[in-house]
């Protein structure tokens, strides 16, 4: 059987189809339900055409719509989604000979006409409305996607719809809460009229307003959100936007009234009233619908009700089919509208109480033949009545309900089988409007059984948009995690290309450096060198923040000796003090002496970026640093006398690129980066840093860490301790000949740099291009070290060194030391040298000292990860 028509709605949000297969008693008999979400398709043609081609059914000649937006004769606009699409085209590509249209408000009146009891949900203490509705004037307000409001008049000559745009007007606020809220809502959208409260979407930017309000930041949420943390009371402010949200609804309401004439009550209908119409009783909801001066006496008798139907818009664009048709053609063409037959009855004795029943109730006997059951079991389910009738045979419903696509043939036929083999059953059924009702069979006293219908539509909504939330947070977590794949790959491509000049800069500078020059010169030359050492610890920083952000930062968890780390700073920045006139001293408390465990690099970082910024901040007096025990952590403090910093700035002094002021920067340099790499490190290491500071008297920076005491027995000898190789010259220490040193890189630069760095230092050096020159040349051998890039055409480091300690092995060859020279130096690429045999690894841009350090301590055997990285 073809259906009559399609009725369709089309929001800004989504878009809801159904056949009509009938009419009974002018309510539509609706099936093969369905929904679309705007977000999905470019207009109504593709959503409609996704709906259709999901059903095996004959296209009906007839569309009927419901629109949120002006209804003209060809073109429709959804100004919030942004749709526009024609009349004539839908024509043209589906065949329909009559396409009728109405604006959601006009359809949620007309939808009242076919409004039943079970539908409703008294607001304020009053009694359901009696159905059909009596002659009367009604008020509409829909805070759903839209705000929609409609006047509905029902007297002699029919009903007849009155059009209003009140969700437009201007918000008129009503306390003082709601005048800030306006003003914080107009810093977003200049005219704020009562659809930016009371929509169901406004439900976000009223949050984000309550919390302007309230001077805090909070995490945009979505209205179901909201409502969820509203309902428990979990979130406060979510529990005060409701609270406003309905009050502001009430008021709205109460305007409404007077301004359509209403006299006989005011229905709410849409997504807000279907998450939330429980929470209004307890709301001012009626409060504010009331209070409306001179005229409070004329509201306050009005009832008030939420409508918990989404079929609702359906259903008038149905009712519009049906009188359009009936008008057009005349009566004898109108699709037959059957009349009722009698409701099916249990005991005349109890229907009362059975029709009064909040669930649907249906008794069948042990043939599964029905008994009787009330109104509500078979509300919105496009049945005829006839089929639903005592006596029919429960198959018929149950299977018509399959055909109109309520639930599948198979859970149907399992649901029958179940109960008559005897077994107690549920299922799930949903019908037009996207209502859920779950059904549940259980064995009757004396035989057959009682099935009841369980409305959890309100539940499932919530947990399938749950459902969808998460899975969209999942997919964005996987796209997040795809970015910060990228941006690692781009920043070790970018650290190697970066690094690979600033080594030719930095390398040649210390180079020049070993010779002697005049005194402009040798100036010019500290400018250079100093530049490129502010280039590198900018980039060194980036690198940090970015493996700490991707979680890749892995720290180390050795044993170290505190007073050796303090003794090198010491050390570093003594000249930088004396040279600035300002004092220095570093002070370990006894209980703070002695081995710790964890990672000693990245203290060390940490303390060197503090002291770095204390001198760099001080222009009189001194910096002093103290170690101590504190509650059984490691504390590290800092303190200059410097100039101090503003307490209302101190907390953004963690943020990434954040100085106290910009006048800072232009007079101190930097980026911002340091402190919050050091506050990051601290972190990872279950600690913090926190600041105490005045302007002009100075600052303490205050680093604790937790960390466990150490093994002073574990702690390898220190590099201080070690004989320190001569810059000039490397040698073998049992011949002094000089040392022959292999080395790999294919960049022309940086070749001339490990040619002038070596050769100073007296090596015999023979430079390669690749990693294939590397092993051939190895083989010609012997060598006391060799030094490979890790990035090479042909063969790459890595593999080059591989071949060698292969051919080692195979051999019985003697092992030859071999570093890593890269700009690669991220934990990850460390680990992957190692394993690839080398001995340690020495970053670029080149520091002579760490090159010298690095060969020594190849040579004289072993070292730990640590010192070898």
């Amino acid at each position: 059987m073809t259906a009559l028509a399609i009725a369709g709605e089309i929001n800004p949000h989504l878009c809801r189809f159904a056949l009509i297969n009938g009419f009974e008693d002018r309510r539509p008999l609706f099936a093969h339900y369905g929904e679309r979400l705007v977000s999905s398709f470019d207009g109504a043609g593709a959503a409609l055409r996704s709906w259709l081609d999901a059903l095996d059914v004959e296209t009906p000649r007839h569309l009927t719509l419901a629109v949120a937006g002006p209804v003209a004769p060809d073109l429709i606009h959804i100004p919030q989604s942004g749709w526009r699409f024609s009349l004539d085209a839908l024509r043209a590509e589906f065949g329909f000979s009559g396409i009728q249209v109405l604006n959601t408000s006009v359809a949620a009146a007309k939808g009242l006409e076919a409004l039943t009891e079970g539908e409703c949900l008294p607001l304020g203490g009053v009694e359901r409305p009696h159905t059909p509705l009596g002659k009367g004037r009604y008020a509409i307000v829909r805070p759903d996607y839209g705000l929609g409001v409609a006047g509905f008049v029902i007297d002699s000559s029919g009903a007849r719809v009155l059009d209003n745009e009140a969700g437009h007007l201007a918000f008129a606020p009503g306390n003082p809460l709601e005048i800030e809220v306006l003003k914080a809502l107009a810093k977003v959208h200049g005219r704020v009229s009562y659809e930016r409260l009371i929509a169901w979407p406004a439900l976000t930017g009223l949050h984000q307003a309550m919390a302007a309000v309230d001077g805090v930041e909070v995490a945009t949420l979505s209205p179901l959100e909201i409502a969820l943390y509203g309902r428990t009371g979990a979130d406060p402010l979510c529990k005060r936007t409701l609270d406003c949200f309905f009050a502001v609804l009430g008021d709205f309401c109460g305007e409404i009234v007077l301004s359509v004439g209403s006299s006989d009550g005011v229905f709410l209908l849409g997504r807000a009233m279907q998450e939330c119409s429980d929470l209004v009783s307890n709301s001012d909801f009626r409060t504010r619908f009331e209070s409306k001066g001179r005229l409070s006496a004329v509201v306050r008798e009005l009832p008030t009700w939420a409508i918990n139907s989404s079929a609702q818009l359906l259903t008038g664009a149905a009712l519009n089919f049906l009188d359009k048709t009936a008008t057009a053609a005349g009566p004898e063409s109108a699709p037959a509208v059957p009349r009722p037959s009698p409701a099916p009855t249990v005991l005349a004795a109890s229907q009362t109480v059975v029709d009064a029943a909040d669930v649907g109730l249906l008794a069948v006997d042990e043939d599964l033949r029905i008994l009787g059951s009330n109104t509500r079991y078979w509300e919105g389910l496009g049945l005829a009545q006839a089929a639903c009738a005592a006596g029919a045979d429960i198959a018929t419903p149950l299977m018509a309900l399959a055909e109109a696509a309520v639930w599948s043939p198979p859970a149907a036929t399992d649901f029958l089988a179940s109960l008559r083999a005897g077994q107690a059953t549920t299922a799930e059924w949903r019908p037009a409007g996207g209502r859920v009702l779950r059904q549940v069979a259980t064995v009757r006293d004396g035989g057959g059984w009682v099935i009841t219908s369980h409305d959890v539509s309100v539940v499932v909504r919530r947990s399938e948009e749950l459902e969808g939330t998460a899975a969209s947070l999942r997919q964005a977590k996987q796209d997040a995690e795809v970015a910060n794949a990228a941006k690692s790959a781009f920043l070790a491509i970018m650290s190697h290309e970066i690094r690979t000049p600033l080594n030719g800069v930095l390398g040649m500078a210390q180079a020049m450096e070993a010779d002697p020059l005049p005194k402009v010169q040798r100036e010019r030359l500290d400018v250079i060198r100093q530049s490129g050492e502010s280039l590198l610890a900018i980039l060194n920083d980036v690198l940090d923040l970015s493996k700490i952000e991707a979680g890749k930062l892995v720290l180390e968890d050795v044993d170290f000796d505190l007073e050796e780390l303090l003794s090198g700073a010491h050390a570093t920045f003594t000249a930088l003090a004396n040279k600035r006139s300002l004092s220095f001293a570093i002070v370990t408390a006894p209980e703070a002496k002695g081995a710790w465990k964890g990672d000693p690099t990245r203290i060390r970082q940490i303390l060197y970026n503090l002291i770095s910024n204390a001198i760099k901040f001080t222009e009189v007096g001194g910096v002093r640093v103290r170690a101590e025990v504190v509650e059984g952590d490691l504390r590290l403090a800092v303190t200059d006398d410097g100039i101090g910093i503003a307490p209302d700035k101190q907390a953004a002094l963690f943020d990434r690129f954040t100085q106290a002021d910009s006048s800072t920067t232009r007079k101190f340099g930097g980026t911002g980066l340091g402190l919050a790499v050091c506050a990051d490190l601290a972190r990872l290491m279950q600690g913090g840093i926190t600041v105490s500071s005045n302007p002009g008297n100075g600052s303490t920076f205050s680093v604790r860490l937790k960390l466990e005491r150490g093994d002073q027995a574990h702690i390898a000898p220190a590099r201080s301790r070690r004989r320190r190789p001569d810059q000039r010259r490397l040698q073998d220490a049992d011949t002094d000949r000089p040392l022959r040193v292999l080395a790999a890189d294919d960049n022309p630069v940086n070749q001339l740099v490990l040619r002038t760095l070596l050769l100073q230092a007296g090596v015999d050096l023979v430079v390669v291009a690749d990693g294939v020159e590397a092993v051939e040349t190895w083989r010609r051998g012997p060598w006391d070290i060799i030094l490979m890039d890790v990035q090479m055409p042909n063969m790459d480091g890595p593999t080059a060194t591989r071949t060698i300690r292969e051919e080692e092995a195979s051999a019985g060859l003697p092992r030859t030391p071999i570093l890593a020279l890269t700009a690669n130096v991220m934990s990850h690429q460390l680990k992957d040298y190692l394993d690839a045999g080398m001995d340690g690894c020495v970053g670029k841009p080149l520091q002579v000292t760490a090159l010298f350090e690095a060969i020594e301590a190849a040579l004289s055997g072993p070292q730990p990860a640590a010192e070898q990285a």
